[in-house]
């Protein structure tokens, strides 16, 4: 055979081979781009079949802050998180939990509650693998929710309620369901029932520890929609619910309402034996309607009524944060009850937040109260979590110090 024509049969031969091994190569190489194809069929809380990518490396957005953050931040996706609503990084942290046990601050946001036509091209010009939003949030921006779902996953969630149990005492169904769609929708169904187990765990644990009391307890300064003075109170407070404790408070003029307003001179008709405080509430000290409450309840101590000032932990900003309503039940419970000495309450707080976060909630609590301590100091105030208070009149000042 002629040399040269010998040469050019060698390397087509290997030319083939190589375009073999190349190949092959590529199919090994492609298979993450294979998995990511992938997906799971995720029926949302709006009754949506959604096809969600089984393997979520592109990312994760949250739109709308009652809820989907602080339900995904217990799925142990804290690192997949690529976009947030604006409060979730830009507000004090207050009652927020997953804040304390997850850095989110530096993440790119948009406005709160809101999915505008400019920030859905932006948004889907990111490609993340999903979208978690909530039905009121679904609702209200339709449209701009229509072109981004043209571009990736979007699961929508049920929205927060303010009660947590229903009247026989089980865990609420939309919470249950919550942590289910999420649970599909991540390919994490254990932890979603492992969630759902521990949460009626912690329900039932209240109970067992919970007494009888006569005692009304009034509950002041109360945060929702950011902070406020100590005339805000909720009469359906969930951590006097969960523990079988009395309200000094009833709207019987509005018995459905969330957030009540007590005018300063109805606190002397109030039957109050105990006052738990909102610390959020501490840069409202000053407020017109925060001295006048706490000069009516100034008077009735020093007139000789036993009136007892406890701090508890916030359970509420843009809506219910139910880790850290457990734990102000669990200060309910040690306040009320003496059936946990201090140890033992830290210890159940603890509990909480790592059971919500892993190890990332081992330092929550700790955390929390460093920053309230801070947040009230520089008000002019102490309110220290899980302290009993007095008030006390200072250069014609009503303030709140630690006992």
């Amino acid at each position: 055979m002629d040399k040269k024509l010998l040469a050019i049969g060698i390397i087509a031969i290997l030319a083939v081979a190589s375009i073999g091994i190349y190949i092959a190569t590529s199919d090994s190489s492609n298979n993450d781009d294979r998995d990511r194809g992938e997906t799971r069929t995720v029926v949302d809380a709006k009754g949506r079949s959604v096809e969600v990518p089984a393997v979520i490396d592109d990312g994760i957005v949250t739109i709308g802050s009652n809820g989907p953050l602080r339900f995904l931040s217990s799925f142990g996706v804290y690192d997949k998180v690529i976009e947030v609503d604006r409060g979730d990084v830009r507000d004090a942290k207050n009652g927020r939990a997953y804040s304390y046990a997850f850095d989110y601050s530096n993440l790119p946001f948009h406005p709160d509650n809101a999915l505008s036509a400019a920030d859905a091209e932006r948004i889907g010009n990111l490609k993340p693998d999903l979208v978690v939003t909530n039905v009121a949030i679904w609702n209200n921006n339709l449209v701009n929710f229509e072109i981004l779902e043209k571009a990736c996953a979007i699961i929508v969630i049920n929205d927060q309620e303010m009660t947590f149990v229903e009247e026989n005492g089980n865990l609420a169904k939309y919470l249950e369901s919550i942590y289910t769609i999420l649970g599909k929708a991540l390919g994490k169904e254990a932890r979603a029932n492992e969630m759902i187990s521990n949460v009626k765990s912690i329900i039932s644990d209240l109970k067992s520890i919970s007494g009888t009391s006569n005692d009304k307890v009034y509950v002041a300064g109360l945060t929702i929609n950011g902070s406020n003075t100590f005339n805000t109170t909720f009469q359906h407070y969930l951590p006097f619910i969960l523990t079988g404790v009395t309200n000094a408070f009833v709207d019987t003029s509005n018995p459905t309402a969330i957030r009540s307003t007590v005018e300063p001179e109805r606190f002397s008709t109030l039957g109050i034996d105990r006052i738990f405080i909102d610390p959020s509430s501490s840069d409202k000290i000053s407020d017109t309607s925060s001295q006048l409450a706490l000069e009516n309840l100034y008077g009735r101590i020093k007139g000789g009524e036993d009136i007892r000032i406890y701090i508890t932990i916030p359970i509420v900003w843009d809506s219910i944060n139910y880790d850290s309503m457990f734990a102000a039940a669990y200060c309910t419970a040690y306040y009320m009850f003496n059936s946990l000495s201090l140890e033992e309450t830290e210890a159940k707080i603890n509990g909480i937040f790592e059971m919500y976060y892993g190890d990332a909630g081992s330092e929550v609590f700790k955390s929390m109260k460093q920053f309230f301590d801070g947040k009230s100091s520089a008000f002019g105030v102490e309110m220290p979590i899980l302290q009993e208070v007095e008030i006390t009149l200072e250069s014609g000042n009503y303030r709140i110090r630690t006992k």
